[in-house]
């Protein structure tokens, strides 16, 4: 796994985007590549989280880019999906419109809560209407399920999970995951954190998939 910093943020409408500078883009194409490489046997889709050791450590905009880098690669579909529940920061919150919780909870199908982005490989799903503490009684065991009956048009999986830290829905949700990036701030590495997400993961039988640094100096 490319170790890569991003450090610009942007918006748009209804989603949130994110862009990198060019010579950073490279990179997330580069990314992309290696996750592929690292799913070839995998069953498709792959569920692949991004989470990170505290806030503000830019897993959403990883989480973005990557999603965005996937899915420019030719014949690849993409769902991101925003499984931080409660931050509405990828997607801006519509009182109207479903998302991860109504979809997990069997409220509506894929269909009736993801949307369609500019970059046509890309669809999104955001976290829904549900608090973090709410969140925490979510059946995420029924992921897996719901997964292979509705998401067979997909390739890749993204999700932007909560914080490493947050006992409330992270420990349920990184399980059902194939594999789990850590976003690290560069002024915030972490050995002993680090380390001990890895066996957690390890513990669980999930992979770890590697580590982006993030937000470090040019």
């Amino acid at each position: 796994m490319s170790v890569i910093a991003n450090t610009t943020a942007d918006s748009q409408p209804t989603l949130r985007t994110l862009p990198p500078s060019e010579a950073l883009r490279q990179l997330f194409f580069t990314l992309a590549i290696q996750l592929r490489k690292w799913a070839e046997g995998k069953s498709f889709p792959v569920k692949i989280g991004i989470t990170s050791l505290n806030d503000q450590a830019g897993k959403s905009t990883v989480a973005y880019n990557l999603a965005v880098a996937l899915a420019k690669s030719p014949k690849q579909r993409v769902l991101l999906v925003e499984a931080n529940f409660g931050s509405h920061y990828l997607v801006r919150r519509q009182e109207s419109r479903p998302g991860f919780a109504e979809w997990l909870s069997g409220q509506v199908n894929l269909t009736g809560a993801t949307f369609r982005t500019q970059w046509s490989g890309l669809d999104v799903l955001g976290c829904g209407h549900t608090s973090l503490q709410a969140a925490a009684d979510l059946p995420f065991e029924m992921l897996n399920t719901l997964t292979d009956e509705q998401c067979g048009q997909y390739d890749f999986l993204i999700f932007d999970l909560p914080t490493a830290s947050s006992q409330t829905t992270y420990p349920y949700i990184s399980l059902q995951m194939d594999g789990v990036v850590l976003v690290i701030e560069d002024r915030h590495i972490e050995p002993n954190a680090i380390g001990e997400l890895k066996h957690s993961l390890n513990q669980s039988g999930k992979d770890f998939v590697g580590m982006v640094v993030n937000k470090a100096p040019h």
